[in-house]
């Protein structure tokens, strides 16, 4: 008979975000931000040890909360087609001087010199589409499966009413 019983350990972690939605029309065009909370469950079978596939709840709260404060907090997301990604590098670019050049002139327009010379606006993420709450369930359930190897649910939180959530398995099916 097939084991049909499964176990899910889940961690939660909140992030603050930035975000503009470029496909679409309506209030969210406009940059706006969140307060989201992200639930991510992972499923498998618990060990001799009574530990889930191995794993501690210390190495998933690591790499998940790590991931998630690298890739989306205090960030400003953005369609890597949004127009308004492009001006950003272009004004970096111009307003670039070498720091190590004593010759130059500082030029601190908006305090964005410090950032030029890593071709960026500090936090600005691009993302391959409109980072919508679906999205980011998406993106963060591809990421909790090729980290973990395990079937998971991701539950983005993106007000205290509205939640998108996914779930997603191995490609391989072996879980």
């Amino acid at each position: 008979m097939e084991d049909v019983q499964m176990t899910f350990l889940m961690v939660r972690h909140n992030i603050e975000v930035a975000h503009r939605l470029y496909e679409l029309e309506g209030k969210c065009e406009n940059i706006h931000g969140h307060s989201m909370w992200v639930e991510l469950k992972l499923f498998g079978h618990v060990n001799s040890k009574g530990v889930l596939e191995g794993l501690s709840f210390g190495e998933i709260k690591k790499q998940f909360r790590g991931f998630l404060d690298e890739t989306f907090d205090h960030h400003l997301l953005l369609h890597e087609k949004d127009p308004w990604a492009a001006p950003l590098y272009r004004l970096l670019a111009e307003d670039w001087v070498d720091p190590t050049d004593p010759k130059a002139a500082p030029r601190t327009m908006y305090g964005l010199v410090d950032y030029a010379s890593k071709g960026r606006l500090p936090g600005l993420m691009t993302m391959p589409g409109d980072p919508t709450t679906e999205n980011l369930a998406k993106w963060i359930a591809d990421w909790a499966v090729d980290t973990f190897h395990l079937p998971c649910d991701v539950l983005v939180h993106e007000t205290g009413v509205n939640a998108s959530g996914i779930s997603v398995k191995p490609k391989n099916g072996d879980k």
